[in-house]
């Protein structure tokens, strides 16, 4: 393929309808979109169309100082899109408590990384003599172990994210196309917005 080809306008056909729907006037049904029991809750999912999210603000290359911060906030708050989504007390989740969760899993694997590399430095040199002991050396491993998968679940979309995946955003930024796991909840959103959504087999990917 010609990398020019990669970036042209392209043709995405999906397997299952995703929907087309108005920001502003279209509301989700109250019920989990995950569960499908009642929402007793509401969860505020923000979006940044088109850009990229750091774990820490000062990550951002576009965080200079408190100014610049100030700058880069009203200019993000401009994109931001909201979208209010009722779900369940057990699919209810904080996005700053996924993000201290995410920086802290990040901490742990570089401090339990550099304890493996002497555990695996410990292993090999008993091996070397000839001998095995079930040490702390083991037990590093398996932490380590231990770290990696949890950093790999918390890095997953969450089980709403999954359950409302977001495929994408018109040119105006007005509408939004999302595709609902649960079809019996993607038609329940149809019924209940009618005019302002509708079910589309296909997009144009620019």
């Amino acid at each position: 393929m010609n990398p020019e080809d990669a970036i042209l306008p392209h043709r995405e056909v999906f397997d299952k309808p995703v929907v087309r729907f108005e920001l502003t006037r279209a509301h989700f049904p109250r019920v989990c979109p995950v569960c499908g029991k009642k929402a007793t809750k509401t969860l505020k999912l923000t979006l940044f169309p088109g850009r990229r999210r750091y774990l820490n603000a000062m990550w951002n290359p576009r965080y200079m100082s408190i100014r610049g911060r100030t700058q880069s906030t009203t200019a993000d708050s401009s994109m931001a899109r909201t979208l209010m989504i009722p779900v369940c007390e057990d699919h209810e989740y904080s996005y700053e408590d996924f993000c201290r969760l995410r920086f802290v899993c990040v901490i742990g694997i570089g401090i339990t990384m550099a304890m493996a590399w002497v555990a695996v430095f410990k292993i090999g040199g008993d091996f070397s003599r000839g001998r095995f002991e079930l040490g702390w050396a083991p037990a590093i491993l398996v932490l380590f172990g231990f770290v990696l998968v949890l950093s790999w679940l918390s890095f997953r979309p969450s089980a709403v994210e999954r359950a409302i995946k977001i495929i994408g955003f018109d040119p105006s930024l007005q509408n939004i196309i999302v595709d609902f796991k649960n079809a019996s909840y993607r038609e329940r959103f149809l019924e209940e917005n009618p005019g302002v959504s509708e079910p589309v087999k296909w997009i144009i990917r620019a």
